[in-house]
């Protein structure tokens, strides 16, 4: 009976050590929110993997900016060449008190420009069924089929784009070598130890 009763505790330490390292599943309306260009800067594409692209005026030519990820990864006179994914014109379903100015679907992810409630001066942007607020926007703003959202801040005069983690794996956190390490060793230290324990008793 000490015997299962040892290894019964052996096992649940070694879950708890588990749960606690391994990463937990994203869940609806986690984004990022990620800083790309300037508001003067022009708008050209959303596509379905959330790479965003605008252009500009430095003289001639004209300059195109690439974000994959939110991280600037090009920058060329080369028109870019992808496949736009920027959602549709909706009305959103919220509760009642709320008011949509913009509202725009896609794939089933949906966001809106718009008030909470009355006493609210500013419109923000809200994201998916729990309402998120991203901050403020301009009512133009793009939404692709993996409910990564474009806008731009008039206040704060940036475009920013909010990931949506729900849908981008490889923006959850995976455990380190060394904790994977520490983990391992720590489970057998313990085993060692109870084992060492049943055979005193013994």
């Amino acid at each position: 009976m000490k015997f299962l009763t040892s290894w019964s505790r052996v096992g649940m330490a070694a879950l708890a050590a588990v749960l606690l390292f391994t990463p937990l599943a994203s869940h609806a309306d986690t984004y990022q929110l990620h800083q790309l260009d300037n508001d003067n800067h022009q708008f050209v594409g959303l596509d379905a993997s959330g790479n965003v692209y605008f252009s500009y005026n430095s003289g001639f030519p004209t300059i195109y900016d690439t974000f994959v990820n939110g991280v600037l990864t090009s920058t060329s006179t080369t028109t870019p060449v992808f496949t736009s994914d920027l959602g549709t014109a909706c009305t959103p379903s919220v509760p009642a008190g709320v008011k949509v100015l913009t509202g725009f679907c896609n794939n089933g992810f949906d966001a809106f420009l718009g008030f909470l409630d009355s006493s609210q001066i500013q419109p923000f942007l809200y994201a998916g069924p729990s309402l998120l607020n991203l901050g403020r926007a301009e009512p133009q703003f793009f939404i692709n089929s993996a409910g990564d959202i474009v806008f731009a801040n008039g206040f704060l005069d940036i475009w920013l784009e909010a990931i949506d983690l729900t849908s981008h794996p490889e923006f959850v956190p995976t455990p380190e070598p060394s904790s994977l390490l520490l983990l391992a060793t720590g489970v057998l230290a313990l085993a060692g130890f109870v084992a060492s324990r049943r055979h005193a008793h013994a």
